[in-house]
């Protein structure tokens, strides 16, 4: 900060703070899974592909609270990287909303929820209740036993659906209609 510019209040010092909390948050916990979090070039490149401009110096400023009034402009491109609402950055008495927005983003990253989510689009209301219902279903079963996914559907599910089709015998291989015999 230079001399000419002007000292934050203690309630300015307050929002700074939780927007450089706010975004290293982000940062730290919304990335692919299997790999690290993203870096400021790449966080800077993702922006412009949006249509903004966010240089990494700007990114390593904020995360580390040198930035006393950061623009609109840079936050809107944070949130749009990590599809978030602005209003992550804000608001303190929404947390709870800022976490449910932070687990959302986090869960749209994996590709198998993406590919859930885009499955269940395509459903009807009752058959996505349904689906909800089967998958808390499967959430207690892992529960219970303590363990995770590999509990239920063995240690090769995490190459996609298949360790689940072939233990539910549902295997597109399997349940696909034989080939007309040749004549």
């Amino acid at each position: 900060m230079n001399k000419f510019e002007a000292q934050p209040r203690d309630e300015d010092q307050a929002e700074i703070r939780l927007i450089t909390e706010r975004l290293n948050q982000l940062i730290s916990t919304v990335h692919p899974p299997h790999r690290g979090p993203y870096s400021m070039p790449e966080i800077s490149a993702r922006a412009a592909q949006l249509g903004y401009s966010l240089s990494s110096n700007y990114l390593y400023e904020l995360r580390r609270g040198g930035k006393v009034n950061p623009t609109l402009k840079a936050l809107f491109a944070i949130a749009a990287v990590f599809d978030v609402g602005i209003g992550y950055f804000f608001s303190q008495r929404d947390g709870v909303q800022a976490q449910t927005d932070l687990a959302l983003a986090r869960a749209v990253n994996d590709p198998s929820v993406r590919e859930i989510a885009l499955n269940a689009a395509a459903l009807s209301p009752a058959a996505r209740e349904t689906a909800i219902a089967m998958l808390q279903q499967l959430q207690q079963l892992e529960r219970r036993l303590g363990r995770g996914h590999e509990a239920i559907l063995g240690p090769d599910s995490t190459a996609g659906t298949s360790g689940l089709t072939h233990r539910l015998g549902t295997h597109p291989a399997r349940t696909a209609h034989p080939a007309p015999e040749p004549v």
